[in-house]
C-alpha cells in the first residue's frame, strides 16, 4: 500500500539529518536518534527551499507509489473477473467491439456437447479481410473500427452497468448514436441469457474548482502565472495532470488533488479548496467517481460562479 506523503517527508528527514555529507554541506549538528524530523523541522521553516523540495520529492513519490498500487489492482481485476460473465468480461468484450463490422461466429446455435458454458462467446471474432478493399484490416482502420477505447462494467442492482467512451487520440470522447446502438446490439447478442446490461454512454462529467493560493511573488504573477514563462500557470498545468492520471471512472480525490496542487511550483500554500462535480453538481468532500467514467474542466468557464482560483501574495 501506498505510504502517505507525511511517511515519505519523515524518511527523507531523518535520511538528510544522518547523512554526513549534508550535515558539512548545511553545519548540521549530529541528529538525536529518533529526533531527526523535529530537528529538521526546527532547522527549516515550512516555507524554505529545503523544506518545499522534500515535499516535491515525497509528492513524487506517492504518486509513483499510488501508481503501482493502481497497476496491481488492474492486474488482479483482469485476472479475477475475466471469466464469462463476470463484469470484467463485458470491458473485454466492449474493447473488441468493431463498429460496421458483422460478426463470424453464428452465437445462436446451440453448443456442442463438450462446449464449456461462455465458449460461443469467448470465441467470437471478427473477419480480417476488409470486404471494401479485399485485403487484410491496417492498423488505422482498425483503430477506426473499435470505437470504444475504455469501458468499466460493475455490478448495478442484479444488473451490469457498462461505462463506455471513445477518444480523439488525446481525450476521451462520447460515442455518437449509431455508434452506441450498434454497441449495446453487440453486447445484447453476446451477453448471458437474463442479464440486464446498461450501457451509460455520457459527456464528460463537469468539474469545478474553487481555491485561493497563497503564492510567492518572487515566482508568480498576480495571475498564477510564471514570472519566468507568462504563458504558463503552474496550479492550472497541476490540476489537468492530476485529472489526466486519474484511469477511465477513476475516483477523484480531495486530498491528492490538493497535494497536486499544493506542489505546484510558486504555491505555498492552498488555503481552500471546493470542488463541485457531477451532471447535477454536488460537493465533493472527500472523493466522487464519475457518472460517465471521465471529468472535464474548463479553467475559463465560470458561468456558475463556483470555478475560480484567487491568489494572494505571501
Amino acid at each position: 500500500m501506498a505510504r502517505t506523503i507525511e511517511q515519505i517527508s519523515a524518511q527523507i528527514k531523518t535520511t538528510w539529518m544522518n547523512n554526513a555529507a549534508m550535515r558539512l554541506l548545511f553545519n548540521l549538528p549530529l541528529p538525536t536518534s529518533g529526533q531527526e524530523v523535529q530537528q529538521f523541522d526546527i532547522r527549516y521553516k515550512p516555507t524554505s527551499l529545503e523544506s518545499r523540495l522534500v515535499f516535491i520529492v515525497a509528492s513524487a513519490f506517492v504518486t509513483l507509489e499510488n501508481m503501482f498500487d493502481w497497476h496491481k489492482e488492474d492486474v488482479i481485476n483482469i485476472i479475477e473477473n475475466e471469466r464469462y460473465g463476470y463484469a470484467g468480461w463485458y470491458v473485454k468484450k466492449a474493447l473488441l467491439f468493431r463498429f460496421g463490422v458483422n460478426l463470424m461466429v453464428n452465437y445462436t446455435e446451440v453448443p456442442t456437447p463438450t462446449a464449456v458454458d461462455g465458449d460461443f462467446a469467448e470465441n467470437l471474432s471478427y473477419p480480417t479481410i476488409n470486404p471494401a478493399t479485399n485485403l487484410p484490416y491496417t492498423d488505422t482502420e482498425l483503430y477506426a473500427l473499435q470505437v470504444v477505447k475504455y469501458a468499466h462494467a460493475a455490478d448495478d442492482n442484479g444488473s451490469v452497468l457498462l461505462k463506455v467512451a471513445g477518444s480523439d487520440g488525446t481525450t476521451y470522447q462520447q460515442l455518437n448514436l449509431q455508434q452506441e446502438n450498434s454497441l449495446k446490439a453487440y453486447i445484447n447478442r453476446i451477453k448471458p441469457a437474463g442479464i440486464v446490461v446498461f450501457v451509460r454512454n455520457q459527456p464528460a462529467d463537469n468539474l469545478y474548482i474553487k481555491a485561493k493560493i497563497r503564492y510567492n511573488p518572487l515566482v508568480l504573477a498576480a495571475n498564477g502565472s510564471l514570472l519566468a514563462s507568462p504563458n504558463m500557470y503552474p496550479v492550472n498545468i497541476a490540476i489537468k495532470n492530476y485529472i489526466n492520471s486519474l484511469n477511465f471512472n477513476g475516483e477523484l480525490s480531495h486530498q491528492a488533488l490538493e497535494d497536486a496542487m499544493q506542489a505546484a511550483e510558486g504555491v505555498e500554500l492552498v488555503g481552500y479548496l471546493e470542488i463541485q462535480a457531477g451532471v447535477s453538481l454536488q460537493n465533493v468532500e472527500m472523493n466522487y467517481v464519475p457518472y460517465s467514467g471521465y471529468m472535464k474542466w474548463d479553467e475559463n468557464n465560470n458561468s456558475l460562479n463556483n470555478n475560480s482560483i484567487t491568489y494572494i501574495s505571501a
